[in-house]
């Protein structure tokens, strides 16, 4: 429809049932759709159909600090795991699922079966939380399972030994 036609036909409408009559029937047609689109938005539930209204999904996942806060954990234990719980986060500690692996397979947890990280945050706490103090500690303290190391420092030294070793070159 070109828009002199539908500016004719609103024109017509105005005309027969007054501006505010139409005004008020365009804004409940708007509504209405909004609605229904909104609907279509709409999770499905498990068996398929469509999430009743009222219902509400699973906002987002616990973090790994608001996990550790909410556990029993002695006084001693609780400012260290909130620390690891901070660095998982962050990604400083068992940044990779390959670490988390490698931490299972150490100390002897089943490894999950999901690949996702926030869902090992349960398996990893709860084991952090019965370690002793000084091996959570030594955790801290090495760094360890924080993922590959910086390179950076390491591939920069390398480059200006290259560097000078090139320019040092004798002729054979």
């Amino acid at each position: 429809m070109k828009n002199s036609n539908l500016k004719n036909d609103v024109r017509l409408l105005v005309e027969r049932y007054g501006v505010d009559a139409v005004y008020r029937e365009m804004r409940a047609i708007v509504s209405s759709e909004k609605r229904t689109m909104a609907e279509s938005r709409k999770p499905l539930s498990e068996d398929g159909t469509q999430a009743k209204p009222g219902t509400k999904r699973k906002s987002s996942r616990v973090t790994a600090t608001e996990y550790v806060s909410r556990m029993d954990i002695a006084a001693e234990r609780r400012v260290s795991v909130l620390t690891l719980a901070k660095r998982f986060e962050e990604k400083s500690f068992l940044p990779t699922y390959a670490d988390i692996q490698d931490f299972c397979r150490i100390y002897g947890i089943e490894e999950p079966a999901s690949k996702v990280r926030a869902n090992v945050i349960p398996r990893v706490f709860k084991f952090l939380a019965t370690m002793e103090v000084r091996d959570v500690r030594r955790l801290l303290d090495e760094n360890a399972f924080s993922g590959p190391a910086r390179l950076g420092p390491i591939a920069d030294a390398i480059r200006r030994h290259g560097r000078a070793a090139r320019g040092r070159q004798v002729p054979l």
